[in-house]
């Protein structure tokens, strides 16, 4: 199978740096997502895991990890769980966009960030804190509404998401008026 091939790869890659090399993080991070498409979804949380919260991972490494992670912890229904990662991957995405060092398509990143929004919002859905799904919401419309100017198809498609599911949780709290303005804007 070519996942049992590329796991197999990363692995060796692991082999060949230590836990004080940066690459390292980069090979452990495709250990953890091969396992997530094998769906051993224990071994990659414990993969991921540690990327999170290593001095040696770089701050892609780790907003990367935590994405797979996040995504990972929502397949499972860990709705908490998935909040607290990707309140993890804002802060690490908002950290890289205000660095001139990091080399980086800082767009390409507040998209990331946007993403990592509509995961938080979701998830808040999900365990019926529908106040922080909203609240969630507005930052990531107000995020859209700034990025319209790099890619306005972008910015409609991830628009579209936003409004959408803003229309379901209207819907879901009885407010057919509202939920009938955000899914036909």
């Amino acid at each position: 199978r070519d996942a049992d091939k590329a796991l197999e790869y990363a692995m060796a890659g692991l082999a060949v740096y230590s836990e004080e090399e940066a690459i390292y993080y980069v090979h452990l991070k495709n250990v953890g997502e091969i396992y997530g498409i094998q769906g051993e979804f224990d071994k990659a949380i414990e993969a991921l895991t540690p990327i999170l919260y290593s001095e040696y991972a770089h701050a892609i490494s780790k907003s990367s990890a935590a994405n797979s992670l996040g995504n990972m912890y929502i397949s499972l229904g860990m709705w908490q769980e998935a909040i607290d990662v990707f309140n993890i991957q804002v802060a690490l995405y908002t950290g890289i966009a205000k660095d001139s060092t990091v080399m980086i398509d800082k767009i390409e990143s507040q998209y990331s960030l946007l993403s990592a929004y509509i995961n938080i919002a979701r998830s808040y859905t999900e365990l019926g804190n529908f106040d922080a799904a909203f609240n969630t919401y507005d930052l990531a419309i107000e995020l859209c509404d700034m990025l319209y100017k790099y890619n306005p198809d972008k910015y409609r498609t991830n628009l579209y998401i936003i409004y959408l599911n803003k229309g379901y949780l209207y819907n879901a709290l009885g407010d057919n008026v509202k939920a009938l303005e955000y899914t036909e804007k």
